[in-house]
């Protein structure tokens, strides 16, 4: 070789060292002026030299003219277009190049595998395999290190495994290959075992082998339960190998390092370790914006809506630029933040305000970088407008995007459900069906619920006689045929949503039918299972559900106490004529006592719903003692704890104690709510404390609960027991046009205080207004035509509203009605009435009548009342003391006769 040759040579080996085109060009045109040919290796060079610095076409144009091309030339070609992405071309090369009979080398083979590799051309780089072992190849480490690689990334994890088994030597390079392949199908516990293997070998790994470990570390939580050859690989497992990789790292000197640091976020991220990835991130200079995404989306997957948004406006203080990803994570975050409650205000707005504000602004970043019209920007968008109601604003954004996709509609269809649109949740659904789109577990859970929330959002539509519940059974039944054809019923979330659903509809056998045929129940399936049967009074079915579900070692969660408390609950309440009350109660008191034991051991009494149960579970059972120690043993006082001792201390007829507790909230700052003031006014209309009504009015009025007509209701009716029936016209007065309820309250308290006239007009007033009086006001009138001894009109409104109203009446007002007749003495109509009853007269009704025997002395019909009375109650001492007094009342006056009747035999002798 020529000395010309080797100089130009030198500069053409600098010019590739340092990839500097311009050098090369300029080298080129050096040879062209000294008409030096470019033949030999000095054209092969050249071309070599325009391949590795990215001049492809420059590089062929070179190859056409070479006289001769030789295996370095086409290697090099090949491996410049395999290296800059245009894998198919470089393997047609490998076509050219055997066409003109030039048997490849190692780097040919290298570089031909790099390209199978790119392409996923699994039966290609099996060929290749074949020559390569057939040129002696096999054993080389360069090529055999490749071939792993190629079937990793291929997904043939088996070949990769023989290839790298193999292998007489195993260095790095291998290693982190064999551990790449393990990765790209997802077996991380695969890869951390040929880590660990590396390691007891002495093999150091370099930077790309820990990124591999930290890529199936991510694989390995991404996956919902994670299982190790030798032992189960928890969250906290996996984040302890990533921290572990990350001392290692740094031990060796990797650290820092741009593409280290960037994945140790992102595994970290995943993970959910927030410090860990914070730390990570601040020790670039430079975050990548795959860093800033993964820091992001660790941040919303832990709810950190705020520390998003901060980090954001950070990340765009810096100045890089976000991306789709960066803004679908921005607009999740003002989701968060506007569904936190904790955060209610911020700086003077609440936190729906300032995620509203957010939003629209990232929304109109997004416009002005042309992501808008993007389906996962636009997803995320219209789930925050969802978020904060605006509906109509949610509407014209999905209309806006260029391409609905389902991502896109089961955001519209969550937006819907959350705010009560089931209709147009449904309507949707048919749009996705006839648009071709195949909808997914989302799409049916969002429409399930739609069709649950149906009854509640058209309960006073007309709809010619079909009630809306009966409807929505027929749509729920559909939907359920739509979700076994595409086969989703089996899936645990659509399955559990269709329990909870056909519960609510009424539909017990279809959610039973569901329950049964799933492959697999979790604690949510039996817990909805459970609600199901306490809902529908089905305490013993619902208690022996709970009782299978142990046995089947399903342990309950906190919803399934609650069900379970408030089976024992129910069934306390709904008790058997045959049986003793006490006894009664005290059997489920019993199961309720059990099932709060292990509420405890399972540490769920923290919990305030099961805190709440366990206390009204103990009212209702009959022991109010009980249910009063455990209040007391109450670290700090629930809003909903206090409200449920306060309803029960007026079931209990305990009102002092109810007032008593509502000033106790006072005292310890515990917060009010609506149901707060209404059991503290109930308690009111109990002892008629009308200096307690005065304050809890105030509390209305500074709560703003006065528009709410369920609390005026109440306070009418306290007002009206704490005989001030001024106050309670004034809170009457207030509304234009009265409900039904506070008509009635006033009623009540116009016959509480013995103005039965007054209650009266009033019914008159109601009428005339265009209500109809429900079974509430029947009850009120009746009283105070009990009190007043008004018969006649007690008769009249009692037919009236039986008969022309088609009011359903219950045995309270058959009760009243009784009262009334029997302290009339009127014993036939009221005999009448017991034989004509179209339901089965209660302890309360045999009472009122034994009270009205007992005070016209009717023996007959009083032995009778308290032989029924016994079936109820043997033990109660008050029916005996009523007869008692009644047979001495019948001897006193016998004896009275008796005594008349001698004084006029004698007077008659004299």
């Amino acid at each position: 070789m020529l000395q010309e040759d080797l100089n130009y040579l030198s500069l053409l080996k600098a010019s590739h060292s340092t990839k500097d085109l311009r050098r090369v060009h300029h080298v080129h045109t050096l040879i062209i002026c000294h008409g030096f040919p470019l033949a030999g290796l000095l054209g092969d060079y050249l071309m070599v030299t325009y391949a590795k610095c990215g001049a492809l076409n420059d590089a062929c144009l070179i190859s056409e003219t070479l006289p001769c091309r030789t295996v370095f030339s086409w290697s090099a070609l090949i491996s410049a277009y395999a290296d800059c992405g245009r894998s198919r071309e470089a393997l047609q090369l490998h076509q050219n190049m055997a066409d003109e009979g030039i048997e490849p080398n190692d780097y040919t083979f290298v570089s031909l595998l790099k390209a199978c590799a790119n392409t996923c051309n699994l039966e290609l780089g099996r060929k290749l395999h074949v020559d390569i072992c057939i040129h002696g190849y096999a054993t080389d480490l360069f090529v055999a290190n490749t071939l792993v690689s190629m079937y990793g990334k291929c997904r043939e994890t088996t070949e990769a495994e023989q290839v790298f088994q193999g292998l007489s030597r195993r260095d790095v390079v291998s290693w982190t290959a064999m551990i790449s392949a393990y990765v790209e199908v997802g077996l991380g516990e695969e890869s951390l075992l040929a880590y660990r293997q590396m390691q007891e070998e002495n093999v150091s790994p370099n930077k790309s082998t820990f990124v591999m470990v930290l890529q199936a570390c991510c694989c390995l939580v991404e996956r919902e339960e994670v299982e190790g050859v030798d032992l189960i690989l928890s969250a906290e497992m996996i984040l302890d190998i990533g921290l572990a990789c990350h001392v290692d790292a740094q031990r060796v000197g990797f650290m820092p390092d741009a593409l280290l640091s960037n994945t140790f976020v992102t595994t970290y991220s995943k993970c959910g370790a927030i410090q860990q990835a914070e730390a990570a991130l601040g020790t670039l200079h430079h975050p990548h914006i795959v860093s800033w995404n993964a820091m992001l989306s660790t941040y919303i997957q832990q709810g950190e809506g705020k520390k998003a948004l901060q980090l954001f406006r950070k990340m765009q203080y810096e100045g890089v630029t976000p991306e789709l990803h960066t803004f679908v994570f921005a607009l999740q975050a003002c989701s968060i933040l506007a569904g936190n409650e904790d955060a209610s205000i911020v700086e003077g707005h609440s936190a729906v305000e300032v995620a509203l504000d957010i939003g629209l602004c990232l929304h109109e970043d997004a416009r002005r970088k042309g992501c808008v019209s993007d389906v996962f920007v636009g997803t995320a968008l219209l789930s925050m407008l969802g978020k904060v109601g605006r509906v109509l604003d949610a509407e014209n954004v999905f209309v806006g995007l260029l391409h609905h996709d389902l991502a896109s509609c089961n955001a519209m269809l969550t937006m819907y459900v959350e705010q009560g649109e089931g209709n147009k949740a449904l309507r949707l659904y048919r749009q996705i069906c006839e648009e071709g789109m195949c909808p997914n577990q989302p799409t049916f859970v969002a429409c399930l619920q739609a069709c649950g929330s149906l009854e509640e959002e058209q309960e006073d539509t007309d709809l010619g006689g079909t009630t809306v519940k009966a409807i929505s059974l027929e749509i729920l039944q559909g939907l359920h045929a739509d979700a076994l054809r595409k086969g989703y019923v089996t899936d645990v979330l659509v399955a559990n949503t269709l329990i909870s659903v056909y519960g609510k509809l009424g539909a017990v056998k279809e959610a039973q039918d569901v329950f049964c045929a799933l492959p697999e129940r979790t604690v949510v399936s039996w817990t909805a299972m459970l609600s199901i049967f306490t809902e529908q009074n089905l305490g013993h079915t619902a208690l022996q559900l709970f009782h299978l579900m142990q046995e089947e070692n399903i342990s309950p969660n906190e919803l399934t106490y609650v069900a379970g408390l408030q089976a024992c609950a129910s069934l306390g309440e709904s008790h058997d004529i045959m049986e003793d009350l006490v006894s009664f109660k005290a059997r489920y008191l019993e199961i309720g006592q059990a099932l709060h034991t292990d509420a405890c051991r399972e540490g769920f009494t923290s919990d305030v719903l099961v805190c709440s149960t366990i206390l009204s579970m103990y009212g209702i059972c009959g022991s109010l003692q009980k249910a009063e120690s455990v209040f007391n043993s109450l670290p700090y006082c629930y809003t909903d704890a206090c409200n449920v001792m306060l309803s029960l201390y007026v079931v209990e007829g305990e009102g002092e104690k109810a007032v008593s507790l509502y000033k106790t909230m006072q005292q310890e700052l515990v917060s009010f709510n609506c149901s707060t003031l209404i059991a503290a006014l109930q308690a009111c209309s109990d002892i008629a404390h009308l200096e307690t009504c005065y304050e809890l009015h105030f509390h209305t009025l500074l709560l703003e609960f006065d528009c709410i007509p369920s609390v005026n209701a109440t306070l009418i009716h306290a007002y009206g027991s704490s005989a001030s029936m001024f106050d309670a016209e004034v809170v009457f007065d207030k509304y234009p046009e009265p409900s039904v309820g506070l008509w009635t309250s006033c009623i009540a308290g116009y016959a509480g205080v013995g103005n039965p006239i007054r209650a009266l007009q009033m019914l008159e007033n109601l009428q005339l207004a265009g209500h109809i009086p429900n079974r509430i006001t029947l009850t009120s009138v009746l009283s105070a035509c009990s009190r007043a001894g008004f018969v006649s009109d007690g008769i009249e409104h009692f037919v009236c509203m039986n008969g022309e109203q088609g009011l359903d009446l219950d045995l309270k007002q058959y009760s009243i009605m009784l009262d009334l007749l029997g302290r009339a003495g009127d014993f036939n109509r009221a005999g009448d009435m017991l034989l004509n009853m179209p339901l089965q007269p209660d302890l309360t009704v045999w009472s009122c009548l034994l009270g009205a025997c007992r005070l016209h002395c009717h023996v007959e019909l009083a032995e009778y009342a308290f032989e029924q009375i016994m079936k109820f109650q043997p033990q109660w001492a008050a029916p005996y003391v009523l007869m008692s007094n009644m047979y001495a009342d019948k001897l006193q006056n016998f004896a009275e006769l008796a005594e008349l009747h001698i004084e006029d035999v004698l007077r008659i002798q004299r």
